[in-house]
């Protein structure tokens, strides 16, 4: 789930999309990836990738 999370927010930066459209796009591919999530989940997931410091 990390990993297509990343990737989406790459993708999202590099198509120029500001932050709630980078959020968007990411929630909409993490739901294809993982259908068993709700929006909510997958807002939470996002965040949680977003801000985690690196080890």
């Amino acid at each position: 789930m990390e990993r297509v999370i990343r990737t989406a927010l790459a993708d999202a930066r590099a198509a120029g999309l500001d932050y709630p459209g980078q959020t968007n796009r990411v929630v909409r591919e993490l739901l294809q990836a993982r259908p068993d999530l709700t929006d909510i989940e997958a807002y939470r997931a996002i965040d949680q990738v977003r801000w985690e410091r690196p080890a």
